[in-house]
């Protein structure tokens, strides 16, 4: 089917959304502090290490995401051969694309529906906007999508593959 046929629950009607973003989208908007995993506990670090081309360090939730995308096991050592770089850089390259298509799709819904909300209440709602907004600064967050989390991970991969390297994980243990 069309991957724009594909709706977000919640989002207002009309407004498409990419499959991909759709499926992933309990991993797109993760928000945790620096190495505290939304339960309270330290989350664990995973460290990705090229053969050519040094390494990157991510939360093992944020590379789970990816790593189902890329149908590899979540298991504390693996690896990226030379021979799956090509077809794993197409992959994420497509997930990167797509999560930014998403992204901004989001963007415009969210946009819309506080429009649609400051015109409905008028200026009773504008007002009382105002205050919630002095009060907590972080409902303007912007989530982190998984897309963005790829794009690191992309790079090394890029330049081990014209290196002709292979890139390591490691962990603590399975995530």
């Amino acid at each position: 089917g069309n991957p724009l046929s594909t709706r977000v629950s919640g989002a207002p009607s009309g407004n498409p959304c990419f499959a991909v973003a759709c499926r992933l989208g309990r991993y797109a908007r993760m928000k945790t502090g620096y190495g505290i995993s939304l339960n309270g506990e330290r989350d664990m670090l995973v460290r990705l290490t090229s053969s050519t081309s040094g390494e990157v360090v991510m939360l093992a939730e944020h590379l789970r995401g990816l790593l189902e995308v890329l149908d590899k096991d979540c298991t504390a050592r693996g690896i990226f051969t030379l021979e799956q770089l090509p077809p794993t850089i197409a992959k994420l390259k497509t997930l990167v694309e797509a999560d930014r298509q998403a992204a901004h799709l989001y963007e415009q819904a969210k946009i819309q529906a506080e429009n649609q909300a400051g015109k409905m209440a008028g200026e009773a709602a504008e007002n009382e906007v105002e205050e919630d907004a002095e009060d907590d600064e972080t409902a303007d967050e912007t989530p982190i999508w998984l897309g963005q989390r790829a794009v690191p991970l992309l790079h090394l991969m890029e330049r081990t593959l014209r290196e002709k390297g292979f890139i390591l994980w490691q962990a603590d243990r399975d995530f």
